[in-house]
């Protein structure tokens, strides 16, 4: 088989047809996030923070950023921080504009909630994304439990 060079070129071999898509490294992103609530257990009724560290370990820039954060049933979203980075876009789904990322870079996003006025556990799933192929999904998602208690 003879291998072909630039990015969705094809090269022949017996009658076959092999198409390559390759990819520098400098086009790859490895994003992660990680997840904190202010304070826990949480008086129900009260406000409670999240806090989210998203970060992108390379080895390329990561563009077009975003985290996702569905809430959990009767958490109302407040506000962010940085002020205007998130919108509700209603079902519970908030998205925060995080932008672009260099290479082993951070930024932390915050949002305020409040807390519905019943006892349990509180379970608050976030996602990142970006504009390039991630090395490693596996760390693109954290989940923080919370408990509500009286």
């Amino acid at each position: 088989m003879v291998g072909a060079a630039n990015s969705g070129e094809s090269a022949t071999d017996a009658g076959e047809v092999y198409v390559f898509n390759l990819q520098t490294t400098s086009e790859l992103t490895d994003l992660s996030v990680l997840q904190a609530d202010s304070v826990d257990p949480v008086e129900l009724g009260t406000n409670l923070t999240y806090t989210f560290t998203v970060a992108n370990a390379g080895p390329g820039s990561a563009s077009g950023v975003t985290l996702t954060d569905t809430l959990p049933p009767g958490v109302a979203f407040l506000s962010s921080s940085p002020a205007g980075a998130c919108s509700d876009l209603g079902g519970g789904t908030i998205e925060c504009t995080v932008g672009s990322l260099g290479v082993d870079s951070q930024t932390v996003v915050s949002i305020v909630v409040t807390v519905p006025g019943t006892a349990g556990t509180l379970s608050n799933p976030v996602t990142v994304s970006g504009g390039e192929p991630d090395l490693n999904t596996s760390n693109n998602t954290a989940t923080e439990d919370t408990e509500v208690v009286l």
